[in-house]
């Protein structure tokens, strides 16, 4: 959390993960055996350090030299649409079967705006 700038610690900062590492979160038990981010009698899962958890299953897993978890404001995060959506309708395909095919094609790009601060920082799994 604190290896991005304060600016970016703000109420919008979530933690991002796959939904196996969110549970593996939540099993995590401190030196006296209660959970510490899970709390077993009310059954809800409580935010980590005030934060909450955004559930991305195409973060990757938790696994040696992968970065599993994100943490930053993502209002920062920009997509972009390179083209429109393109729809064909194909009759010829199918037509044995009085059946139409249609396909569909659009290209997007993503990455977040990092004016020098760095509003979002992955923990990379030693």
């Amino acid at each position: 959390m604190y290896a991005i700038n304060y600016v970016y610690r703000n109420e919008r900062a979530v933690f991002m993960m796959a939904d196996a590492t969110h549970g593996a979160a939540m099993r995590l038990k401190d030196a006296e055996g209660r959970y510490i981010f899970y709390d077993p009698r009310s059954g809800s899962e409580s935010p980590i350090h005030g934060r909450r958890v955004v559930v991305n299953n195409d973060m990757p897993a938790m696994a040696t030299g992968n970065r599993s978890v994100l943490f930053g404001d993502f209002n920062h995060y920009k997509i972009r649409d390179v083209r429109g959506f393109t729809l064909l309708r194909l009759d010829e395909i199918r037509a044995r079967n009085l059946q139409v095919v249609f396909l569909g094609f659009s290209r997007h790009d993503g990455g977040y705006i990092n004016a020098g601060q760095n509003p979002i920082q992955a923990l990379a799994q030693a």
